[in-house]
């Protein structure tokens, strides 16, 4: 075998290689309840982000010197230049919808799991509460479930009374994906959609 043989086949490899990390899924997932919130990203099933992990110490600034320069105060925004702010942001975002709507048309809800316990002051209270959350809850997962791009993502809506508590509890647990391709060709799309405008704004800030 040549070394020129040896070559393409590295070539064809790592050109395989990427096609297969691009057609891998970012899934991202969102589980709530009353006791707080976890938020992750997963490369097809490695973990990359989650904000369950423990959190870092912050270490106690020690107080300035009395040879320590003074800090410099920022310079408050007029009201014209918070407008002008809004408007070129405003630009940005109208510049940046094909990509945005590139983004979330290819993502997929693949799982919205919600459990809820209903309990009040009274059973009267906890009744009451009982018919709004059904009447919302349930509404919102027949709709899901009659719409064509969603018509596959599992739902399990689950909705209960307790008159032993007075406080209700709730869970709630949402999985959504996209392919590494279509999510790195939006994001793209919308910085150089966006790029000019968002090095104004910047610069603006500076000053």
């Amino acid at each position: 075998m040549t070394a020129f043989q040896i070559t393409l086949i590295i070539i064809a490899a790592l050109v395989l290689l990427i096609l297969l990390l691009l057609m891998l899924p970012i899934r991202l997932y969102l589980k709530a309840s009353s006791r707080g919130a976890v938020f992750g990203v997963k490369l097809w099933f490695i973990p990359v982000f989650s904000t369950d992990g423990p959190k870092k110490k912050r270490k106690s600034k020690k107080k300035a010197q009395s040879g320590e320069k003074p800090k410099k105060e920022k310079k408050k925004r007029s009201f014209s230049e918070i407008l002008e702010l809004i408007e070129k942001l405003k630009g940005a975002l109208e510049k940046a919808a094909p990509g945005l709507k590139l983004l979330f048309g290819k993502f997929k809800i693949n799982k919205i799991h919600i459990n809820a316990i209903c309990a009040g002051e009274d059973a009267a209270d906890t009744a009451m509460k009982y018919g709004i959350l059904c009447s919302a809850l349930y509404g919102v997962s027949g709709y899901i479930n009659s719409l064509d791009k969603l018509s596959k993502t599992k739902t399990d809506v689950n909705v209960a009374c307790d008159f032993t508590r007075s406080e209700s509890d709730f869970e709630l647990e949402l999985v959504a994906s996209i392919r590494v391709f279509w999510a790195t060709k939006s994001l793209l799309k919308i910085i150089f959609a966006s790029m000019n405008t968002i090095t104004e704004v910047m610069n603006s800030g500076k000053q």
